[in-house]
């Protein structure tokens, strides 16, 4: 997690605003090339406008809800990690947007760096693959999706998307190791004042 870590603070350093023109900004450029020139075509766009709302905020958090309310055990503590990890993630993302200020290569904004629809689609990947183990490889091609088309549709750089899915998987992770203390909260007995 350390090396995730520092690849996460190289990679915001390097495309922040102040460093200028640099190899990853020119890396950036070709593979946004690659990717509109290689798959651009109406089918593909409205495969990516779809694939990309997996991504989003409330489709995350509909996954958590559902497996928190309608879940029994491990459902419900799969839930529980996510909701917490879709909160360490998005604290995160809300961050580093705002502190780097990169802008959008379609230039809607400066909230480029990183990518909180990769960041969610990891943060989910990694929880729920590690509740179900079957289902590892096609939640992360899933994730992978989510950040293509985030690129594809020219919302993120790759960069972006990369860094956004090493804040996930980290929000993850950590959200995975404490998953004891998560999966021990009670809402009633923190209204009650009990703790948890």
């Amino acid at each position: 997690m350390r090396k995730a870590c520092l690849t996460l603070i190289a990679l915001a350093f390097i495309v922040s605003p102040a460093s200028g023109e640099n190899v990853i900004a020119r890396l950036d450029g070709e593979v946004m090339d690659a990717v509109r020139d290689g798959l651009k075509s109406p089918a593909m766009d409205f495969f990516m406008d779809g694939i990309t709302e997996l991504g989003d905020e409330k489709a995350v958090m509909g996954i958590s809800l559902l497996l928190s309310a309608f879940g029994e055990g491990r459902e419900r503590e799969a839930g529980k990690v996510n909701t917490v990890s879709f909160a360490l993630a998005g604290g995160s993302v809300f961050i580093l947007k705002r502190a780097i200020g990169r802008e959008r290569p379609d230039g809607s904004d400066r909230l480029s760096f990183p990518s909180g629809h990769a960041a969610f689609a990891f943060s989910t990947a990694v929880v729920l693959g590690s509740y179900y183990p079957r289902l590892k490889l096609p939640l992360y091609a899933l994730a992978s999706l989510v950040t293509l088309s985030r690129v594809y549709l020219e919302r993120h750089y790759p960069s972006d998307v990369l860094a956004g899915a090493i804040v996930g998987a980290i929000s993850a992770r950590i959200s995975l190791a404490l998953r004891d203390r998560i999966t021990d909260l009670s809402l009633t007995r923190l209204i009650r004042g009990g703790g948890g």
